[in-house]
């Protein structure tokens, strides 16, 4: 997984040298090339997964686009949210296409 990728151009690079080495290295190694999709690469994710076989998504874009602390949220305040429908689903276990949607 090569970490904090944010343009597509970049992952391809790094995953041409993934190869490389991986076949100087021996050709029956198993090994997939990817991603963690942060910000601001959530933009351009799209772009970035056609040189990814798997993208990783962490929680921090909720945190950035929410405004939300999920150490905070989840221990005071989600719950209730939850239980009272202020929100459909806990924003930290669904991807939110409609907002921060990847």
């Amino acid at each position: 997984m090569h970490p904090l990728v944010g343009f597509a151009e970049e992952l391809r690079r790094l995953r041409a040298i993934t190869v490389a080495t991986a076949n100087e290295e021996s050709e029956d190694v198993e090994y997939l090339v990817g991603t963690m999709i942060e910000l601001p690469a959530l933009i351009r994710a799209d772009e970035i997964a056609q040189h990814a076989t798997f993208l990783l998504r962490h929680e921090r874009p909720h945190q950035t686009a929410l405004g939300l602390s999920r150490d905070d949220a989840e221990g005071k305040f989600l719950t209730r949210y939850l239980e009272d429908g202020v929100l459909e689903r806990n924003p930290f276990e669904t991807l939110d296409q409609g907002g921060v949607g990847i």
